[in-house]
Parts: structure tokens; C-alpha cells; sequence
């Protein structure tokens, strides 16, 4: 068995790249887990951070999410608590033959605890919806006019699963639904890549790397006007609204765009960086390939919602999603016995089965400020 000291000898503490190194089964560490040791969970092994005394971390740093921070982030409800006060999500989105990205969405921002959940998604997905999940309300969505949505009704949209169309209509509708809803909004999928930098005139001469405003970022950010939202993009989705030739800055690059749009950014991968447009940035370290499929993205949408309809700020909603995200999933394979045969309801089972359990992760050691299990590969 490899144990690595600090670091995997040849890997690189900061950039995570490969020099020669040994993959290691455990690498111990001290005081905070490095920006390396997370972009190379394959070589790092199961990382535990040990403590050393260091109680404040560099300023310049993410804050690692951890299970205290998401307990105290949960609000609290009252006993006598009921539907209305729980959070109420409304979801748009699930196109024709793209129902089921609605359908997990609202089952992510059901099992997440939402008091109320509504869809509005294309007449031809309704019946799946209702199917799949009953829980929630369906409205049918005019593709070509949105005005007919509710926007009085939630305390929070998740616009975006399964959005389907041309990116001028979609932007022209998910600008005038923001315009008509003042509440907090989660961003995703389609009603991120309608505002795709690269299918704008002119956008060869701009450089998105020197923060200066696009015209399709400009419109956005002023429809957001300031309020909490989230964007929830993976990798392709977020170079599209900031194409760069340089490579991605997975832990600089999302504060430029919540900068950019006076929001908070969650890009997902490894790891999951979360960042507010006043700098503040957190890294959610949990998951494993489970999540590298079509669907759960939309399930992180409404996991997020949800947190967000119970008002918690952005930054706080979409670190502690992602963080039982990624959970959900290593409960999942460790169910299985690998990633491989995870599927969607086994993952929706598990995300029911942490909320209840956040008290249960705290570390069992008490010199071990964080334990990351190793990320299987195969």
C-alpha cells in the first residue's frame, strides 16, 4: 500500500499535474486539502486532512464544503410548518421528447424537501410528468410564448432542464420570464446556453478573458438584477458563455463570471467550484463518476431550488446541493459496490437518505478536519 506524505511525490500541489507520480491508496495532509490533491483524485487515494493548529485558511483560498458547514447553512422549520412555508419550486423546461430533465429536476427539489413543487414543460410532456411525478403540478408551456407562467405563485425558478429551441427565441423568453419574476432563480442547461457568447455577432473579436461585458452577459446580468441566482453550468456550457484559448482556471474562472453577471456560479466537475460575484468561493470535494451521466444535472438544479425557495443565499444553496450531490452518489456506489450499475433512482434513494444523516459525517478522528474517500475508476 502507497501512503503519500502531504502530496503524491511528481504531482503537482497546485496545477494537479502528473509528473511521474505514484498513485497513492491514502495521502495524508495538514491543516487544509490543496488545489492538486482535488483536481487528482486518482492519484491522491482516499485524502485525509489532518490538523495542525491552522485555524484560519489564506485568504486567496476556497473554503472546502464540509458536512458542519451544510448543517448549519439547513434553516429550520417550525412545528407546525406546512406546505406553503416549506419553499415553493417552479420548474420550466422539459421540451418535447426532454421530459424527463423536469422530471428530475422537480424529483431533486421534491426529495430535498420543497413543501410544493410545479412544472411547466411542453404539452407533450405533461403525461410523462405526471407519471413520473405525481407530486407535482403541470402546466403546459407555449414553446414560442411564455406568458402564460406564474410568477406570482413560487419562491423560487429553476429555468432551464430541458429547454429545447433556438437560442435567440430562448433568449428572448428566459430574459422576459426574469424580467416578470423578481424571486431567486436557478440557472441551468438551456437557459444557460441561450446566452452562448459564440453564437453572437462578433463574438471572435471579444475576449472574455479580460472580463469585459458581452452583450448577451450584459442582458442577462441586468435582467438578474442583483437578486440570488444561481448558474449551474458544466464544462461546455460555461466555456460557451466564456470562450477563452487559454486553458480553464477551474478555480478562478467562475468568479470572473459571477462577476461578470452580479451572480453566484456553481461549475460542476472535479471539483465542484461555487463562487459570488464579491469573491467568495467554495470547493464541494464529494462524488465520483456516478454523476458522469445525463439527468443529474437536472436533479442538482432541483436540489438547489429547493434550498433556495427555504432562503438560503446562493452561495450557501448551491455549495451545500452540490456537497449532498456528490454524497448521494458515493452512498450510491458504495451500495453497488462501484459506479457502475448506479442508476437514477438509486441516486434519488440515497439523496433522501442524507439529509436526515448530515450529523453522521463529521469525521470520526479528532486530529482529521476532512476525509475524502477514494474516487473508484472503474
Amino acid at each position: 500500500m502507497v501512503i503519500a506524505i502531504d502530496i503524491p511525490s511528481a504531482l503537482d500541489v497546485i496545477s494537479g499535474w502528473d509528473f511521474g507520480a505514484v498513485a497513492a491508496a491514502h495521502t495524508l495532509t495538514f491543516g487544509s486539502a490543496k488545489r492538486g490533491q482535488l483536481l487528482r483524485r486518482d492519484l491522491t487515494g482516499s485524502l485525509h486532512v489532518l490538523d495542525i493548529g491552522q485555524v484560519d485558511a489564506a485568504a486567496n483560498e476556497p473554503l472546502l464544503v464540509t458536512a458542519s458547514s451544510v448543517s448549519g447553512w439547513l434553516p429550520s422549520f417550525a412545528p407546525d410548518a406546512y406546505k406553503g412555508t416549506r419553499g415553493r419550486v417552479a420548474i420550466v423546461g422539459g421540451g418535447d421528447g426532454m421530459a424527463g430533465a423536469a422530471i428530475l429536476a422537480a424529483r431533486g427539489a421534491h426529495t430535498s424537501g420543497a413543501g410544493m413543487v410545479r412544472a411547466d414543460v411542453a404539452r407533450e410532456s405533461m403525461l410523462a410528468l405526471q407519471i413520473a411525478a405525481p407530486f407535482a403540478t403541470a402546466r403546459a408551456l407555449d414553446a414560442r410564448d411564455w406568458s402564460g407562467i406564474d410568477t406570482q405563485w413560487p419562491d423560487c425558478m429553476v429555468i432551464g432542464p430541458g429547454l429545447d429551441g433556438t437560442a435567440a427565441l430562448l433568449r428572448e423568453q428566459v430574459l422576459s420570464l426574469l424580467y416578470a419574476f423578481d424571486g431567486p432563480v436557478v440557472l441551468d442547461a438551456g437557459a444557460l446556453t441561450a446566452f452562448r457568447v459564440s453564437e453572437q455577432p462578433d463574438a471572435e473579436n471579444v475576449d472574455a478573458s479580460d472580463g469585459a461585458p458581452h452583450p448577451a452577459l450584459e442582458a442577462l446580468r441586468h435582467a438578474l438584477r442583483g437578486r440570488p441566482a444561481l448558474l449551474t453550468p458544466h464544462i461546455g456550457e460555461f466555456r460557451a458563455l466564456r470562450p477563452s484559448p487559454y486553458p480553464l482556471a477551474r478555480f478562478e474562472a467562475p468568479t470572473q463570471l459571477a462577476r461578470a453577471l452580479n451572480a453566484t456560479v456553481l461549475l460542476k466537475g472535479v471539483p465542484t467550484v461555487i463562487a459570488s460575484a464579491d469573491g467568495l468561493r467554495y470547493v464541494s470535494a464529494t462524488g465520483n463518476p456516478a454523476l458522469a451521466m445525463g439527468g443529474t444535472g437536472d436533479l442538482l438544479a432541483g436540489i438547489a431550488g429547493t434550498l433556495l425557495a427555504q432562503g438560503m443565499p446562493a452561495l450557501h444553496a448551491g455549495a451545500a446541493a452540490a456537497w449532498i450531490h456528490g454524497v448521494a452518489a458515493e452512498r450510491a456506489t458504495d451500495f453497488h459496490g462501484g459506479w457502475r450499475g448506479v442508476t437514477m433512482d438509486r441516486l434519488i434513494h440515497e439523496l433522501a437518505s442524507v439529509w436526515p444523516q448530515l450529523s453522521s459525517y463529521a469525521t470520526g478522528a479528532p486530529q482529521s478536519l476532512v476525509d475524502l474517500p477514494r474516487v473508484p475508476m472503474q
